[in-house]
């Protein structure tokens, strides 16, 4: 009877241990509030998710929301953490998802490994926050459509630093020392509040920030954005004819209405992209025109039929900034401080644009 007892005992403490190691074991241990922790000992142990074999990368095939709840350090030749399931949300949460990966303030060496990455293009919806992406060769993070990176720090990254799909937005996150692009969009996406050191250290080519629509207080350090939380603004160095006037413009920039730089003082003036010369300093020329569009109907007098003729007979817009003179080109100055050159130009010149950021 003592002995029955005994067993009773026994059981009753390790049935329900066992229960809560089942329930543990099929989707990853988890937090008090519900997220799916991962650390060193869950991703060298495996089963994160079903599908997550033991070490590395951990692999994330479930969507929902995860937490480091330390530092995990990868090996050589390993990625971090792959996500393969839409609307992941992984939280960093102060910590680092660290990689053997150093690059120095003059190169860095492209591998294959990723540090936080999708495994796909079309895995979309993932979303990395408040964290450290460090010492990978090959982007530090990489992620598909509809992402969202946000107050991360990436470091040591032989390829990209941030590297997101089509309707991304990059927010608040620093990237330093990568071996292209610092941060890159595939398509249109948002950037705001990066600071954006040390790129191309692999080559040379690369951006500070490849493509997207500024918003706010992006910092780079070969001044590709804008250091006042402005738009920022550039004539292009190139003259193109009137037909590729709309498509002149670099990714991250469109061919502008002369409204959106009716007050050039408002906005800041690219001088990495833009033309400049010998007293430009970091402002715009005024000694040459631009292709610019008029906000109106389609005409053969003003826009070259919405920029489509290359006829002589028709004329488009050129805008170009007053200089110091009283005059400008025998006209008088206007309160504005852009002029219309000659009124217009043929539509078989070639001339340069005025592009504004998105």
């Amino acid at each position: 009877m003592r002995l029955l007892l005994r067993v009773l005992v026994r059981l009753r403490v390790v049935l329900p241990a066992l229960a809560i190691s089942v329930i543990a074991g099929a989707d990853g241990a988890r937090a008090a509030d519900g997220r799916i922790e991962i650390n060193q000992a869950r991703a060298l142990a495996g089963g994160v998710t079903p599908a997550d074999a033991p070490g590395f990368p951990v692999s994330l095939t479930a969507s929902g929301s995860y937490v480091l709840t330390g530092d995990v350090v990868v090996p050589v030749g390993a990625s971090g953490i792959v996500i393969s399931a839409d609307d992941v949300t992984l939280d960093l949460a102060g910590f680092a998802v660290q990689g053997p990966s150093v690059c120095t303030a003059t190169s860095c060496i492209q591998s294959a490994p990723s540090g936080v990455s999708v495994s796909a293009a079309g895995v979309s919806g993932a979303v990395i926050e408040n964290g450290f992406v460090r010492g990978f060769g090959a982007a530090c993070v990489a992620l598909g459509t509809r992402s969202r990176v946000q107050g991360i720090h990436v470091r040591s990254c032989g390829r990209d630093g941030i590297d997101v799909g089509p309707d991304s937005l990059v927010l608040d996150s620093r990237v330093d020392l990568v071996g292209s692009d610092g941060i890159s969009f595939k398509a249109a996406g948002v950037r705001a509040g990066n600071v954006v050191l040390n790129v191309s250290l692999a080559g040379a080519g690369f951006a500070t920030i490849a493509g997207g629509g500024g918003t706010r207080g992006n910092v780079c350090q070969d001044e590709r954005c804008s250091r006042h939380a402005r738009r920022r603004y550039y004539l292009t160095r190139n003259a193109v004819p009137s037909t590729a006037a709309p498509t002149a413009c670099l990714p991250g920039y469109h061919m502008a209405s002369f409204y959106e730089l009716l007050d050039p003082s408002a906005i800041e003036y690219d001088t990495v992209l833009g033309d400049v010369e010998d007293d430009s300093g970091s402002g715009p020329v005024s000694n040459n025109s631009g292709w610019i569009r008029t906000g109106g109907a389609a005409s053969s007098f003003t826009n070259c039929t919405n920029w489509t003729s290359v006829a002589a007979a028709d004329g488009g817009t050129v805008a170009i900034l007053q200089s110091s003179a009283a005059t400008l080109n025998g006209a008088a100055k206007v309160s504005s401080p852009w002029s219309v050159f000659a009124g217009t130009a043929s539509c078989d010149n070639s001339v340069n644009v005025w592009c504004v950021e998105d």
